[in-house]
């Protein structure tokens, strides 16, 4: 809340209220609230069913105005309130019919706000919100934009700017002044504005990585803090590679220093191919355990993989590579110490651990082939997978014998399976289940992929997420796809054409559909415009939502 948080209550009355801190912030939100049955009930208070989103802003509104005294508690922790992001609220996807409606539904709630003499920014972000439906609509009309327009436009054009506070920074702040005015007001091309072209270029990613790493010494020497356009980020900070980052990376692995690419703790560094050194603080390596963590989520899973043996850098930090920093993180932060998600794992957290060669996969093998009822696959690439299969039949005789010492009925079934033929795909007959396999494979790895269907066959094959060092780069769009999309929340994106002669990035909206290019990006790890090795052939570009192929 944007009270102070070091008072453990504080009560306000009719005539004592804070209408700055009350009124703006969540304050419309109906979570985190408790009403008094009585008093509802003496009101008259229940929602309007004709307002079809943000309905809790009215009630909570009037609620508020009906209300003799509130007591806030700042520092009361009541529960953990998870956004399911693909929920129909959360979702941009809506049709430009529903949009209408909504339109008519914040018109009652603005008019509530005015009958209480209430000036919240609650009225910015609802109009922000409804400008990312109107973009992400496939098929709403000029009309009904239009028709948008007309009931929105008396409260857009007396907007105020927000005021900056804990909950919204400066760049948010803007957002919610100028994107309603750039989507709203123009029914006719609202895909033009500078700040809605900011948003599809990717600026909400760059500006959070900026802000966070202003104090670092790279930050300080180009001046992030003065940075407030793509454009001026383009011109201020120059491309970089391994090259570039080098020095500094030596002196914090050899020397112990800190803070010289990134503000943030540095968690690990992670070795590449070419035996490069990467930094990776919590942020950037949280979002590759929590893409892990999604795929896993309420499905009865094998997770493929191992965790190397670890080296340590001179100054303390554990030196992995780019799959066992992924699982090991998962593991930690999922599995010991994160209820929220329901996994179903087939092995323990011990079985990743220390085992070299062929032994790497035993155990998870051995546990996997004791599940029947297994429903999905899941690795960082396929290369895990087609191992895994192919350590399983080589040593298929040992690994029946070790199944019929805890589950006899299991073995013999296992066996029958062996003695068809393991050249036809077997892990169907194994889990009969198996409903699909998560693991990047496509571009330099298609090969492989292709490899691992003779054992796998029909069964979907999802390309999951395409995890790099420096990134992730994108998800797949759907099964059987060799399509992504841009993972935008952590990472910004910039495209350098594969031309003879030396050229510029071009961001993601003036990027050409079927060309050739290669990926630049910025991390929240200290890689600011760094030159990846990675290659991708533009599909589509949308609002936040970039699509492409690999090669």
């Amino acid at each position: 809340i944007l009270w102070d948080q070091l008072n453990e209550r504080i009560v306000v009355d009719r005539d004592n209220w804070d209408s700055e801190k009350m009124f703006n912030g969540v304050f419309g939100m109906v979570t985190s609230k408790l009403f008094d049955r009585k008093f509802l009930s003496d009101k008259g208070l229940t929602f309007d069913e004709t307002i079809p989103y943000a309905e809790d802003m009215q009630f909570v509104t009037n609620a508020f105005a009906a209300a003799k005294r509130i007591c806030y508690l700042p520092q009361f922790i009541g529960y953990h309130y998870y956004i399911n992001e693909s929920s129909l609220v959360q979702s941009n996807g809506k049709s430009g019919e529903t949009l209408v409606d909504y339109a008519r539904g914040l018109v009652k709630i603005f008019e509530t706000y005015r009958s209480y003499g209430i000036n919240s920014d609650s009225v910015n972000g609802l109009c922000m919100q409804l400008s990312f439906f109107i973009l992400g609509s496939s098929d709403i009309t000029s009309d009904q934009r239009s028709q948008i327009k007309k009931l929105l436009e008396p409260y857009v054009i007396e907007l105020d700017y927000p005021p900056q506070s804990k909950l919204n920074d400066e760049h948010t702040c803007e957002l919610m002044y100028y994107i309603p005015r750039e989507v709203i007001l123009n029914p006719d091309n609202p895909y033009i504005g500078r700040h809605v072209t900011g948003m599809k270029d990717g600026s909400l990613a760059l500006f959070s990585i900026l802000k966070k790493n202003t104090e670092c010494d790279y930050g300080k020497h180009y001046s992030f803090s003065a940075i407030k356009t793509i454009e001026a980020f383009r011109f201020r900070v120059p491309l970089s590679t391994s090259k570039t980052i080098k020095p500094l990376m030596d002196l914090c692995i050899n020397v112990g220093e800190r803070n010289l690419l990134t503000s943030s703790y540095v968690m690990y560094y992670c070795s590449d191919q070419e035996g490069d050194l990467i930094p990776f603080t919590n942020d950037h390596i949280q979002q590759y355990s929590q893409s892990l963590a999604e795929s896993l989520n309420e499905k009865k899973s094998l997770l493929i993989g191992r965790i190397e043996e670890k080296k340590i850098s001179n100054d303390g930090t554990l030196i992995l590579d780019l799959k066992s920093i992924i699982i090991k993180h998962f593991l930690h932060e999922y599995i010991e110490k994160n209820p929220r998600y329901n996994f179903e794992l087939t092995s323990k957290r011990g079985a990743y651990f220390s085992y070299q060669g062929n032994e790497a996969y035993a155990k998870l093998i051995e546990d996997s082939l004791l599940k029947r009822d297994l429903e999905q696959i899941v690795a960082i690439d396929t290369s895990d997978v087609l191992k895994f299969f192919e350590t399983l039949v080589e040593n298929a005789d040992k690994f029946i014998e070790q199944i019929r010492i805890k589950d006899g009925e299991r073995a013999e079934e296992l066996k029958g399976i062996i003695d068809e033929g393991v050249d036809k795909p077997i892990a169907e007959r194994i889990w009969p289940e198996l409903q699909r396999i998560i693991a990047f494979g496509a571009g330099e790895l298609y090969d492989i992929t292709s490899r691992m269907k003779k054992y796998t066959g029909n069964i979907p094959h999802n390309n999951g997420y395409y995890y790099t060092e420096e990134a992730i780069l994108g998800k797949a769009v759907e099964d059987n796809s060799d399509e992504f999309v841009n993972v935008s929340n952590s990472t910004y994106y910039e495209l350098l054409p594969i031309k003879g002669e030396e050229s510029d990035t071009v961001p993601l909206s003036q990027a050409e559909v079927g060309i050739p290019y290669q990926l630049v990006i910025t991390n929240t790890s200290g890689l600011y415009r760094y030159v990846t090795n990675h290659f991708v052939m533009i599909k589509s570009v949308e609002i936040g939502e970039t699509r492409f192929t690999i090669y």
